[in-house]
């Protein structure tokens, strides 16, 4: 074993180390940086071949990546040499087997590729191009993990372009139609062959192969696969338990149904169940990847992919059987709702397209702005989710009516609107006019129940649609305890409130603390409730005598002697700007308190 921090690299081997990293660190494409960390890992030593593995966890197997200069045979051989080495736990920082040098990588300790080489010249390497190779590979680890998270949110977004070309195809096109493009998406999604989809058969208990599938159209060859579920296979397993599974080679591996091997000619294969509220419809059958073989990433892809397909599936299923046309509020639209709100909750650059894609095929278009409400039922004060779910459906259908080309969801104990509109004004009075007709209705069903709607800043860009999303829940939360703004609460026209309800939800003792600091000696007055008002009003009309007793109905006197009256106990003095400024967060601050 070399101690690499012991061993001095002259200043060609650290170019050539330098020059090599910057190289790949430019890499993203994750098939031309293997091939590329091969060829650059063979110069660090002069000549030679080379062989990169990566680990895959749902296989317990090293998968080959890229080779340099190697026959398949000594691929094979070379694979089960790493294998043996590294899966019984080895932390070695290289190992030697006669001529041939193994260089693995370690994730978080947990061991995850390997660089395997084997130099031209039939001398060992030295101690200095060992301490190379092995900065080399540790250098490489970041590259490789930002190469695979960017192939990962590549093949997502395709994922998603996939989803929504489908959405759009649900209402034109036949049950079969729209399978023959999903199959064919999958297959490319995964780098493999046409994928296959199978369907429960209630009535015959057979889980049963659709048309088209792995490039098949031929109903004579379609019918030939069926499970019954009374039989021991993979598919039927899979299905049952809802547990995906994966191979290298289904010829040996006794789980998988020799006649579908033989039939489709299947040797790496991918199956995972499909799932439509928490009910199991089906499974998709993945066959025969392009590039080796299916990884872990190709699993969680997949199975992200099949909740989608599934909802997609069952929606096709429903309009052929129901020959209806128009499915304007179908359970696609739905998922594609929940699937926004929840990227509009933690929205960054990554995820703006998506959210824009889903909303171009859902036809929500900016008009020119757009802004994000929660509509939430309260009782006594307490918002009331259970009941606002029971009656989401009429409130969903009142609001869609109200507000012009808006879309509705209910999620999270609130519905959840999206809505375009023209002018702040033309927001706020739709939203008033909603709130009445809601509150109107209610009345005549549901006693004390009030309603109210918190609406985000209306904003003219994709990427600021999160934190109106996340301004309509704050509002929503504090409204209730503020009647000066009625039912309904619009973030920018609120104000300091919100920032002071969010400092409030992050640290509730030091709120009080400043709320003691100014109030606590007015709080001891046994009119300090008359007290506090007189205080706020005053503040309010920057100490205009008139205008406040006015507001309060009393006397001006009245008013003069209040105040007087508090100067004398607290020793506040009101002609201090900061004072006056920090009593009127003191009284918001305590009345924010006092609801929470």
């Amino acid at each position: 074993m070399v101690d690499s921090a012991r061993i001095f690299l002259n200043e060609n081997q650290i170019e050539l180390l330098q020059g090599s990293l910057e190289y790949l660190h430019n890499i993203q494409d994750w098939e031309l940086l293997t091939e590329s960390i091969v060829i650059e890992g063979i110069k660090q030593v002069g000549k030679g071949k080379g062989l990169f593995l990566v680990f895959d966890y749902s296989l317990k197997e090293l998968i080959p990546q890229a080779s340099l200069d190697l026959s398949n045979q000594e691929k094979k051989r070379l694979t089960r040499m790493a294998q043996k080495l590294f899966l019984n736990k080895s932390q070695e920082r290289y190992i030697q087997d006669d001529n041939t040098y193994f260089f693995p990588i370690f994730r978080q300790r947990e061991f995850s590729s390997v660089f395997v080489i084997e130099p031209q010249q039939s001398d060992n390497l030295s101690k200095e191009q060992i301490s190379l190779i092995t900065i080399f590979m540790q250098s490489i680890s970041v590259v490789l993990e930002n190469s695979r998270l960017f192939l990962i949110m590549q093949r997502k977004t395709k994922s998603l372009n996939l989803i929504n070309q489908l959405h759009q195809l649900t209402n034109q096109y036949s049950f079969q139609d729209i399978l023959a493009e999903m199959v064919q998406k999958v297959g490319e999604l995964l780098h493999s062959d046409m994928a296959g989809v199978m369907l429960y058969d209630p009535e015959k208990n057979e889980l049963v192969l659709q048309k088209p599938a792995f490039g098949f159209w031929d109903d004579s060859i379609i019918k030939q696969y069926r499970v019954s579920l009374n039989e021991d296979s993979n598919a039927k397993q899979v299905f049952l338990t809802g547990i995906s599974t994966i191979t290298m080679d289904a010829t040996k591996d006794k789980r998988y149904n020799h006649s579908f091997i033989d039939l489709f000619q299947a040797k790496t294969i991918i199956t995972v169940p499909l799932v439509v509220d928490q009910k199991r419809i089906g499974i998709l059958h993945a066959i025969n990847k392009k590039t080796g073989f299916f990884t872990q990433d190709d699993l969680n892809l997949l199975l992200e992919t099949a909740d989608h397909l599934g909802v997609i599936l069952e929606a096709a299923v429903q309009l052929a059987s129901s020959g209806k046309e128009d499915y304007k509020r179908n359970e696609i639209e739905r998922y594609l709702m929940n699937q926004l709100f929840g990227l509009l909750k933690s929205m960054n650059d990554e995820k703006v397209q998506e959210t824009t894609d889903i909303m171009n095929t859902l036809e929500i278009i900016p008009r020119p702005r757009i802004c994000v409400l929660k509509i939430g039922f309260y009782k006594n004060g307490e918002m009331t989710m259970d009941l606002l779910k029971e009656y989401s459906k009429s409130v969903i259908e009142e609001s869609n009516k109200v507000l012009n080309k808006s879309s509705s969801i209910y999620q999270d104990g609130t519905i959840n609107v999206l809505f375009p509109h023209e002018t702040e004004k033309e927001l706020i009075e739709c939203c008033e006019r909603l709130q009445r007709l809601l509150q109107g209705r209610l009345r005549k069903e549901l006693q004390g129940i009030e309603v109210f709607l918190g609406i985000g800043e209306s904003v003219d860009r994709i990427e600021l649609l999160s934190h109106s999303y996340h301004q309509a829940g704050q509002i929503l939360t504090i409204i209730p305890s503020l009647p000066q703004f009625g039912y309904v609460g619009y973030y920018p026209s609120c104000g300091s409130w919100t920032l002071l309800s969010n400092m409030m939800n992050h640290n509730t003792k030091l709120a009080s603390t400043f709320t003691n600091l100014y109030l606590n000696k007015v709080n001891q007055l046994k009119d300090s409730k008359e007290m506090k008002e007189t205080l706020d009003v005053y503040l309010k009309y920057s100490g205009q005598i008139k205008k406040a007793a006015e507001e309060l109905f009393i006397h001006q006197n009245t008013l003069k002697y209040r105040i007087d009256k508090l100067l004398d106990i607290t020793g506040l003095d009101l002609s201090d700007s900061e004072t006056r400024l920090n009593l009127m967060l003191a009284l918001r601050m305590e009345q924010l308190l006092q609801t929470s």
